[in-house]
């Protein structure tokens, strides 16, 4: 049964969150720089460790916490792709 199938239904193991975790950002941030997906990885580790519904939950909260998205926009701003044109043009 594929990874996703299983953390659908929250019947996942933790190493399955990481796999996933791991996967989709290797797919979406196929550019990153060595230090970033360092970063990331470091990022995943609680996977490892908390109940899939806890990490989750821990994860969602981080990225709607404003200090959190104030640190993140100084020290480790998102990267954007230049090929999206953003203005409309």
């Amino acid at each position: 049964m594929p990874t996703s199938w299983r953390l659908a239904p929250g019947e996942g193991t933790p190493l399955d969150s990481l796999r996933s975790e791991r996967t989709n950002y290797r797919v979406n941030h196929e550019h990153a720089s060595p230090l970033r997906r360092v970063l990331k990885y470091i990022s995943v580790l609680p996977a490892l460790i908390l109940p899939r519904r806890h990490y989750h939950s821990f994860k969602h909260k981080l990225a709607a916490n404003t200090l959190y998205a104030r640190f993140r926009q100084k020290l480790l701003p998102f990267r954007r792709p230049g090929h999206v044109d953003r203005n409309g043009h």
